[in-house]
């Protein structure tokens, strides 16, 4: 019976330390030193490498000190080992993403259906994930015709996004249109996502759109105003 009880105390004791770290790592990644949180992360997945919110949060730190492909094989590693969950096809996506960005154009042209599917995939687990909807809505905005790029497929994204965010949904079919310079459109949205949201976020997307593509400064400064007065 002693030696059970031991053992119990063994066992908390390595949690309780496990959580520890965790709680430091966190509190590194906050206060935006990296370099700490990284060694945290990466001295708790060595003891414990199956250790989820770990491996989510180094591939996070991986990415914001620009190590992307330390980043992907990170959130590829997750994947693998929790094939169902959504956020770990997200992430895999976003920082493979950004991996090809900062890559060679070669390089990024291999990586397109890869993405693309990762971000798919994401909605097939969890359609109801908006994160992953505006993620396929700029991979089709923003990419060219001629390797996958679609302005109707990311509307198709856009309005699928109005059964979950109205205000979500309103933006996005916004950001399409002022991508494609319709900015009467954009601004047709951007109000009416302002109506629903009244953020700071939807008052910014306005905001921009009247001041710099519209250049309007009259309805920006009455943008102003109204939003303060609210």
């Amino acid at each position: 019976m002693r030696f059970y009880l031991v053992l119990f105390y063994i066992l908390l004791c390595i949690n309780t330390f496990g959580q520890d770290k965790i709680s430091m790592a966190e509190s590194f990644y906050v206060n935006n030193d990296f370099s700490q949180a990284k060694k945290c992360l990466e001295e708790i997945l060595k003891a414990t490498p199956e250790n989820q919110k770990a491996q989510i949060l180094l591939g996070k730190v991986y990415g914001h000190l620009n190590q992307w492909e330390l980043s992907v094989a990170q959130f590829q590693e997750l994947k693998k080992r929790e094939p169902k969950l959504a956020d770990a096809h997200y992430l895999y996506g976003g920082a493979l993403a950004m991996y090809a960005k900062n890559t060679s154009k070669f390089k990024a042209l291999g990586k397109l259906s890869e993405i693309e599917e990762a971000f798919k995939n994401t909605l097939q687990l969890n359609p109801n994930h908006i994160e992953a909807h505006w993620a396929l809505i700029m991979y089709y905005t923003e990419l060219p015709g001629i390797v996958g790029g679609s302005l109707q497929k990311a509307k198709n994204y856009a309005k699928a996004l109005h059964e979950i965010s109205p205000v979500d949904s309103n933006l996005a079919y916004g950001y399409i249109y002022e991508y494609d310079q319709d900015y009467k459109l954009a601004e047709k949205y951007y109000i009416q996502a302002h109506k629903i949201g009244n953020s700071k976020t939807t008052f910014q997307k306005l905001y921009n759109l009247y001041l710099n593509k519209l250049k309007n400064t009259k309805k920006a400064n009455e943008l102003i105003q109204n939003f303060n007065t609210k």
